[in-house]
């Protein structure tokens, strides 16, 4: 929290505070959330924003203090909450405990799987582009 307090919550941002173009190096858990849907969702119920002004910012990754404690609020709850729904029942039944380390080996993999086909395919083939733009232009034209 404190990280994202001093630091974290400017780093994706594409426009530098006096409006010129900045070039972000990092991403954040909390911004890569936000861009999935839930500014829109956190703009609509909790901040009456449009929906225009949510999808502005989740271009421009300039989102305020007021979004990142309502995200924040809401990842205290659920871990809390976990303790509930997913600790307890652990702790007295070994089976539910069996089940659950399958689910979350299951959904390692899974994520893992993603994550590598994204690095193998997505970003090296848009870092490919790039380095060959110009032969690949060259090549459209003739």
């Amino acid at each position: 929290v404190c990280f994202m307090l001093l630091i974290g919550i400017d780093l994706p941002k594409k426009f530098k505070p006096d409006g010129t173009l900045a070039h972000p190096k990092y991403d954040t858990v909390f911004h890569s959330t936000m861009r999935g849907g839930t500014c829109i969702a956190i703009g609509k119920v909790f901040r009456r924003r449009s929906k225009t002004d949510s999808l502005k910012q989740c271009e421009e990754n300039d989102f305020d203090l007021i979004d990142f404690f309502i995200y924040m609020a809401f990842h205290a709850i659920a871990a809390v909450s976990a303790f509930y729904v997913i600790g307890y029942p652990c702790f007295k039944s070994q089976n539910f405990h069996r089940c659950m380390i399958c689910v979350v080996a299951a959904l390692a993999v899974m994520r893992g799987a993603k994550r590598y086909t994204y690095y193998t395919t997505k970003m090296y083939s848009r870092t490919l582009r790039k380095q060959f733009a110009s032969i690949i232009d060259n090549s459209k034209e003739s």
